[in-house]
């Protein structure tokens, strides 16, 4: 491997912002990082999610891409995205001092995750199909399939995620993907839309399998389905991120990898219920995957990047919600 990432100089590290959660961060200066899931409408940021999103501005992450996870979630993911995009008190803070140009660019997703799948309601499909509509709407989901849990029966899980492949197909959007110790049923799911079932041929748009953890021999399979692979804070945990660092990053092609944080959750080093994660910690996750690759932070900042903005074709979506 090359020495340590250089992050000064690519990155530096960044003044305290706010009480704490930004002291020490790390700021990205060469490239930008999309942050492709952040729960923003988690109450953890309830009290201050326009700090949050002033925070990643000055770390150099933007877009964010606001995580749907239900009907409910997925409306006010829009709402936010909207709301905080413009120039916020916390916002102008940080224009002033010349540290950052403007408000990021926020977008959001629209969808219902497998932990709600048990809430589907026959409206719930035209709800979603019209939320998709929004100028900052760049995908469907999280939706997906998670065994891990059983929050809701598998076999609403598997009902409301193939009711959501048939939306995305129909309305030619990409996917934000969930899957938990559930890859075989996933892939069986998926096969039909994948082309692989020898009937029809595929139709799935561009997706990704975000906060990926599971096995090196299901995210080889993702890739070479076509899928992309999302990987949040867990790959910098020291034992419980041991196998995607050692097995899991060896298999994805950096043009098949996307960074994100799954914020609140997935601390990149912190642990407890004060851990909470924000979306400049996609830095640290940066940082991590390039020592792991043994490339310069650069080159995986402008890799992940591409991937994100081509799958979710975000300079379009930035384009429309200018012209809003």
């Amino acid at each position: 491997p090359t020495s340590e990432p250089a992050v000064m100089g690519a990155a530096a590290e960044a003044e305290g912002e706010g009480e704490g959660e930004g002291s020490g961060m790390v700021r990205l200066a060469a490239e930008t990082l999309v942050d492709i899931g952040v729960n923003l409408t988690n109450r953890a940021f309830k009290k201050d999610a326009a700090e949050v999103v002033a925070r990643a501005a000055l770390a150099g992450v933007s877009p964010l891409m606001l995580t749907g996870t239900s009907v409910k979630a997925s409306r006010e993911s829009r709402d936010l995205s909207h709301r905080l995009c413009i120039e916020t008190p916390a916002m102008m803070k940080q224009m002033q001092t010349g540290k950052i140009s403007g408000p990021p660019e926020l977008y959001f997703t629209s969808g219902v995750h497998p932990h709600d799948a048990k809430s589907w309601t026959e409206a719930a499909k035209d709800q979603l199909r019209t939320m998709a509509a929004d100028v900052r709407c760049v995908a469907i989901g999280e939706c997906g399939l998670d065994f891990n849990r059983d929050f809701s029966p598998r076999d609403m899980q598997e009902h409301v995620l193939r009711e959501q492949l048939e939306l995305a197909c129909e309305l030619g959007m990409p996917l934000f993907l969930h899957e938990r110790d559930a890859h075989e049923r996933m892939m069986a799911v998926m096969a039909p839309f994948l082309g692989l079932d020898g009937v029809a041929a595929r139709r799935l748009p561009p997706a990704v399998i975000h906060c990926f953890t599971g096995s090196a021999a299901a995210a080889a399979k993702y890739v070479e389905v076509g899928l992309y692979v999302g990987l949040t804070g867990t790959v910098c945990m020291e034992a419980r991120g041991r196998h995607l660092r050692e097995e899991v990053l060896p298999a994805i092609p950096l043009d098949r990898l996307m960074l994100e944080t799954d914020a609140p959750f997935m601390h990149p080093s912190k642990k407890g219920r004060n851990a909470r994660c924000e979306p400049h910690h996609t830095v640290d996750v940066c940082v991590k995957v390039a020592e792991v690759l043994g490339v310069e932070m650069e080159v995986v900042a402008a890799a992940t990047t591409a991937n994100a903005r081509s799958v979710f074709r975000l300079d379009s979506a930035r384009a429309r919600a200018r012209k809003k």
